[in-house]
């Protein structure tokens, strides 16, 4: 009898552990890397046909894809679980494509989780979303998604636009993720933090960075250190760009600045900052230490450095799985009925980021409301 359930990982290790936890309705089998590549002995794009590339299967894996092909056909689905990175979204790009797997509407990482419509003042946009995804439909009046969804994601790379389009929803009661950042005006941030206490809806937002597994345990080291009276200071560096079209500093400034809230503390009472050549080096002040945020204009390598009387520690901070977890976060938040985030964890990032652009503009050392 044919498994229910088929699952493609990249490795055959990776396929016998996760085989072992998921039980005999599921068939786990690797891809072995790569099944297809451009030709090596001739050009590679079809030039009558708008350049499209001609892949071929990747000499040896031909009996692999046979296999794979007959186990596909066999089952009643099939799960893409390739590596969370360009490498393996890559590798279920082609496996879909081997595999003639249908698309399906919205994407069901997150079992009972789908994607339902769009919404946006630019309805071309948003149907180019809808034509990609295969969403249910599209709107521009917020009241048309009342009643036909239970939850919304705010996104936008401008962030004085958020509270704009996530107010009518909250005020409707419905449970919400804002991107990054969260807002770019306090009063704005806590006016939306009120509106959903009064409503009972959940709230959830900002850098999905703070989820980074690195930043999680940079967190737990600061403290254990801090109980044991090791821990002197801290350095983290992300990049920003004051100059950045989409509100300036604040665009990118709430990635490294939630890194640090979660690392050193959401209670910093003040902030010193200099910029020089469009970088910022920021001093975060804490009742009991010091720490030096460093934003620098362009890209970089992010970083976490702490030093205590006993020794330091730096970690090179990996983000390439955080929007996987921060999704996953406010999904579980939607399950359990519990906040991920208290309200100061949501506003206090706003709070820092003006009081550094306040800072820089005056010249002095800023208290943080």
């Amino acid at each position: 009898m044919a498994k229910k359930h088929l699952v493609i990982v990249e490795s055959p290790a990776k396929a016998k552990t996760i085989g072992k936890y998921l039980g005999r309705e599921y068939e786990v089998k690797a891809s072995m890397g790569h099944l297809r590549d451009l030709p090596k002995s001739k050009l590679g794009v079809d030039i009558e046909h708008d350049f499209e590339p001609v892949y071929q299967p990747i000499r040896g894996k031909e009996e692999l894809i046979g296999e794979l092909k007959k186990a596909a056909k066999d089952s009643d689905t099939v799960y893409l679980a390739t590596d969370p990175d360009r490498e393996g979204e890559a590798i279920s790009w082609h496996l879909k494509q081997l595999l003639n797997l249908p698309d399906e509407k919205g994407e069901m990482r997150f079992p009972g989780v789908r994607v339902a419509g769009v919404y946006g003042p630019d309805l071309e946009s948003a149907q180019a979303i809808i034509d990609e995804t295969g969403v249910d439909f599209l709107a521009d009046r917020p009241e048309d998604f009342f009643g036909k969804v239970d939850a919304m994601i705010v996104t936008c790379r401008k962030g004085s636009l958020h509270y704009r389009y996530a107010k009518p929803f909250l005020e409707a009661g419905i449970p919400m993720f804002i991107d990054k950042p969260f807002t770019v005006d306090m009063n704005e941030a806590k006016e939306l933090v009120s509106i959903a206490r009064e409503k009972g809806a959940l709230l959830a937002g900002g850098s999905g960075c703070k989820f980074a597994y690195d930043v999680l345990m940079l967190q737990n080291t600061v403290k254990n250190w801090k109980a044991a009276g090791d821990f002197v200071t801290g350095t983290m560096n992300f990049a920003a760009d004051p100059a950045s079209e989409y509100d300036g500093f604040f665009f990118y400034s709430s990635h490294l600045t939630e890194m640090a809230l979660t690392v050193f503390g959401y209670d910093p009472r003040s902030v010193l900052a200099l910029e020089k050549n469009g970088s910022r080096a920021c001093i975060l002040r804490y009742e009991d230490c010091d720490v030096t945020l460093n934003f620098t204009r362009g890209t970089c390598a992010s970083t976490g450095t702490l030093i205590g009387r006993r020794g330091n520690v730096t970690r090179d901070i990996d983000i390439s799985m955080i929007y996987l977890h921060e999704i996953g976060d406010f999904v579980k938040m939607l399950q359990t009925g519990k906040p991920g985030h208290t309200p100061e964890e949501l506003i206090k990032p706003v709070a820092v980021i003006n009081a550094i652009e306040q800072s820089v503009r005056e010249g002095r050392e800023v208290l943080i409301d």
